[in-house]
């Protein structure tokens, strides 16, 4: 009988560690698995932020050529209006000459 308790203890003594060695692999594994979590946030907030600063210099550089081309339209809409302006003054002046041709 005392050889039967001693082994019922040495399970029990067994189960222990084995019990105690799983709650510390588990406590491990939960360790490691927050750490990855951390790092894949890191990671995520790293790449939002470098797709947020990648769209607002895109924004940037639409708005600076949107402008450029206001600008560029501009300008281009006053060289047709002075354009404009001289060819109606060379048909005043065509048609003055004409009058006075016509006069004499």
């Amino acid at each position: 009988a005392g050889e039967a308790a001693s082994g019922v203890d040495c399970l029990r003594s067994e189960l222990r560690l084995l019990r105690l060695a799983v709650r510390t692999e588990l406590a491990r594994a939960g360790r490691d698995a927050e750490a990855a979590l951390r790092e894949l946030s890191s990671e995520v907030l790293a790449r939002v932020s470098a797709a947020t600063l990648e769209a607002a210099a895109l924004r940037c550089s639409l708005e600076f050529e949107r402008e450029a081309a206001a600008a560029a339209a501009a300008e281009h809409r006053t060289t047709l209006e002075r354009a404009a302006a001289a060819a109606a003054e060379r048909a005043r002046c065509v048609e003055a000459a004409r009058e006075s041709d016509r006069a004499r």
